[in-house]
């Protein structure tokens, strides 16, 4: 589906959106569509859908609503930000880079130094595009999106970023809202800026305190761990003590 690439210009150049649709089993009782969004920022909707739609979409939901996924501009089948000439380019970039967490100051330089260029390669080959790749636009596109498939109010499910991007939808377009469920909440005031007390040049995740969560999860792991018996050490508790033998004759 094509949108405008920037708003302010709807006459302008356009971007297309890959959109995937499973249709309402029950045509019948079918009162709309059910927009998905599976988060990132940067989930294809048109890989993510058909991987949740059997196990985490009720049967009551599935013969309601059409479901509807999309590709957010700038990502997977939709018009992307393409960072590199070709696979082979691409391939040989992420060679060199550690593999995981970076470990060390010398690998943090390399990481560091990888981003810089990775960044640099993507604006130049994505300049045009990278202004309008934004949640703010993808709250745009998803009202147009709306709008095509004829409801007069939004439903949506939302998952991780998808939160935020509910939110600003919400925020955006406030008379068009109908059922919206934001599914695992991210902050969206430090998600956007950094509203906290801390660094404003840290990721969302530190902005957010998502390693302070990890580190208390972890926490309580080993510590249900450390408590629970070993197997070896409840089958020797349960088995009763055989009396001593008497080796005399």
């Amino acid at each position: 589906m094509p949108v405008p690439l920037d708003y302010d210009h709807p006459s302008g150049k356009v971007v297309d959106l890959a959109v995937i649709r499973r249709r309402a089993t029950s045509p019948s009782t079918r009162i709309g569509s059910l927009f998905f969004n599976p988060g990132g920022p940067g989930g294809a909707g048109t890989d993510a859908l058909p991987a949740w739609y059997d196990r985490f979409f009720p049967a009551e939901l599935r013969k309601r609503f059409d479901i509807v996924s999309w590709d957010p501009r700038g990502v997977g089948r939709s018009t992307a930000v393409r960072c590199f000439g070709d696979a082979e380019e691409a391939t040989a970039f992420w060679a060199r880079q550690p593999e995981g967490f970076p470990v060390g100051e010398k690998e943090r330089k390399v990481w560091f130094a990888g981003r810089a260029e990775l960044a640099e390669s993507c604006k130049k080959r994505a300049a045009n595009l990278l202004p309008y790749v934004s949640t703010y636009y993808s709250a745009r596109d998803l009202d147009q999106l709306r709008r095509a498939v004829g409801d007069e109010q939004l439903h949506y499910w939302g998952v991780s970023y998808g939160t935020f991007l509910g939110a600003v939808y919400a925020n955006t377009f406030p008379d068009k809202v109908g059922g919206l469920v934001l599914d695992g909440n991210v902050d969206p005031r430090n998600y956007v800026d950094g509203a906290m007390s801390g660094e404003p040049g840290q990721t969302t995740s530190l902005r957010m305190g998502s390693d302070l969560g990890s580190a208390g999860t972890l926490d309580q792991f080993l510590k249900l761990c450390g408590e629970a018996p070993h197997p070896a050490v409840r089958s020797r508790r349960a088995t009763p003590k055989r009396p001593a033998r008497n080796t005399r004759n």
